[in-house]
């Protein structure tokens, strides 16, 4: 062999092995993406479930109870959600305990035709000085949007 015929070997070879490393790397780099493709793809879907979840919490009422003692005690009932409820019931649980709505703005105002998000209302309440009860067992009833009917159950306290 002469010289020129080993040259063209040797580097024949060493082209090969260049090449042989290149396709193991690229191999590896191919494997690190498909990985990397993997991860995006579950974070893709947990971003859309939130969003998803953030959406229905947009489109879900929640209602709230409390007791309001400036001078005068009132239950105020606040919209939380993100969507307008319709019909508004309010009832007192324990029939067996003091009901303090006054009768009449409880006749007037209930059923609360609407309360969009954000909002709220209240209503008169009276609580004399021997009553000892603490804590009063609220149930509040509502359509939402979608004529479902919401209801949540609470206690407010004094």
């Amino acid at each position: 062999m002469t010289r020129f015929e080993i040259l063209s070997l040797l580097t024949s070879t060493l082209a090969i092995f260049v090449s042989c490393v290149a396709l193991y790397r690229s191999r590896q780099t191919h494997s690190e993406l498909v990985e990397l493709e993997k991860v995006h793809v579950e974070l893709s879907r947990r971003q859309l479930k939130e969003y998803e979840a953030e959406e229905a919490l947009k489109k879900k009422t929640i209602l709230g109870a409390k007791l309001i003692d400036n001078g005068d005690i009132r239950l105020q009932i606040s919209n939380l959600g993100g969507s307008t409820a319709r019909e508004i019931w309010i009832r007192i649980e324990d029939r067996s305990s003091y009901n303090p709505l006054v009768p009449d703005d409880y006749k007037r105002k209930i059923p609360y035709p609407s309360l969009n998000p954000g909002e709220d209302f209240t209503l008169a309440a009276f609580i004399p000085l021997s009553e000892t009860q603490l804590v009063y067992p609220v149930a509040l009833r509502w359509l939402n949007e979608d004529e479902s009917q919401g209801e949540f159950k609470c206690s407010v306290s004094r």
